[in-house]
């Protein structure tokens, strides 16, 4: 495993209020399977950041990505979340399908995570349908959506509750490139106005290296890391950022370890 790691400047220091996650020792067998997907892995991805986690389709980094969320359990090793205890907010799970309820507006597809905690807090609905700009639209159903609108819904349902942890399965993956990039400005500014420990998978190398300030490469049977790096500078960065010559260049060393 190759790792490059530069520290980040200008970053507002989050460490007091978010985890570090630790993958120690991590094993996964899938029942009848001949060979484990995941043995022994050991990888700690920072707190207050953004990481983001590459690989080939198949190879294991959404299994990796729902063992932090605690939605599987290992066969072995442990995941550690180390540092303050979770909040009220806990963890947020953003899915590569919005997995919007269709017979409620969009104000209330937001407030669904607060109520199923039993909490009534209108401000900070308000508060995360502006971060994605869709206080317009808060009346609507999902029907009257288009595809970028819902996954704005998805990620203001996962602000809310103003989680410690949030956890991202491609969520920009199925959506066309000016939306895509649309969805970006609006994830770094609310990462940047809220602070979070955000693990994200994607298959877009580009898309980590504007994104993230770690980026793990993932492959290998059973599941291993092949290469870390960090990527300097502030965040959110702007979308033009993705054509400097560092970020080519990390684009390059990155697909190299693929």
């Amino acid at each position: 495993m190759s790792v490059e790691r530069t520290p980040s400047v200008g970053q507002p220091d989050r460490a007091a209020t978010a985890p570090a996650v630790r993958f120690v020792g991590l094993g996964l067998r899938w029942a009848g399977a001949a060979a484990p997907l995941i043995d022994g892995l050991d990888l700690e991805l920072p707190a207050g950041r953004v990481s983001a986690l590459v690989g080939a389709s198949g190879c294991g980094k959404s299994t990796l990505l729902r063992l932090a969320a605690g939605l599987l359990a290992p066969s072995a090793g442990e995941v550690r979340l180390e540092g303050p205890p979770l909040g009220p907010g806990g963890r947020a799970f953003v899915f590569q399908s919005p997995n919007l309820l269709a017979w409620r507006t969009v104000e209330d597809n937001v407030s669904l995570p607060l109520q199923l905690q039993g909490r009534s807090e209108p401000a900070a609905v308000e508060a995360a349908l502006s971060a994605v700009g869709l206080l317009g639209a808060r009346a609507l159903l999902p029907r009257a959506l288009s595809g970028g609108m819902r996954m704005r819904v998805s990620l203001a349902r996962a602000l809310v509750t103003r989680p410690s942890l949030l956890l991202l399965d491609e969520p920009f993956g199925a959506l066309d490139a000016i939306t895509r990039r649309s969805l970006h400005g609006v994830f770094a500014a609310a990462w940047a106005e809220r602070g979070a420990t955000v693990l994200m998978v994607t298959h877009d190398i580009e898309e980590a290296v504007l994104l993230a300030d770690r980026v793990v490469v993932l492959g290998g049977q059973p599941l291993s890391v092949r290469a870390v790096r960090d990527i300097p500078g502030d965040r959110p960065r702007p979308d033009s950022a993705r054509y400097a010559p560092a970020a080519i260049e990390a684009v390059r060393a990155l697909e190299a370890a693929l």
